[in-house]
């Protein structure tokens, strides 16, 4: 984003964050989920064949949505096309690393210099709540006061 403005720290330390992409299907198909229903929760893993496994989320669950008849479920990287696909898109997530953990101790040498402050899940886990932590951390940082 900074291209050729980006100092020689920023290149360093942000390019150590990488990011692998996920094809994501939010859709019905039971058959990402355990086969007896009670052993369902919020997040289902499932292996293959070829070592790849895949996670389903049980938006239900998550996004407490009651006792719908149907399940809303989002897949990652699943082997095939869940049936019953309501929507398909592409996504990043951060890849958790040693050099990405040691960025993270040194964002503090970029973090607002220049005027320009620095958030994102990479930051911490790459949940979507991490995110959420740096910027608010980014917003009290260019308000100068502490954060949490």
């Amino acid at each position: 984003m900074l291209g050729k403005e980006a100092t020689f720290d920023e290149t360093r330390i942000l390019g150590a964050f990488q990011y692998v992409y996920s094809d994501v299907f939010l859709h019905h198909d039971k058959t990402f989920l355990p086969r007896n229903p009670t052993t369902w929760c919020a997040c289902n893993f499932l292996g293959t064949t070829n070592n790849r496994g895949c996670a389903t989320y049980w938006l239900n669950i998550i996004q407490n949505l009651g006792d719908s008849k149907l399940p809303y479920l989002v897949t990652l990287d699943p082997p095939h096309t869940p049936e019953h696909t309501l929507l398909k898109w592409t996504t990043s997530h951060p890849v958790p690393s040693v050099a990405a953990s040691k960025a993270s101790c040194e964002l503090y040498q970029i973090q607002g210099k220049r005027g320009i402050w620095f958030c994102g899940a990479y930051q911490g886990y790459g949940f979507h709540e991490d995110g959420l932590k740096a910027g608010v951390a980014a917003a009290y940082g260019m308000l100068r006061r502490n954060c949490c």
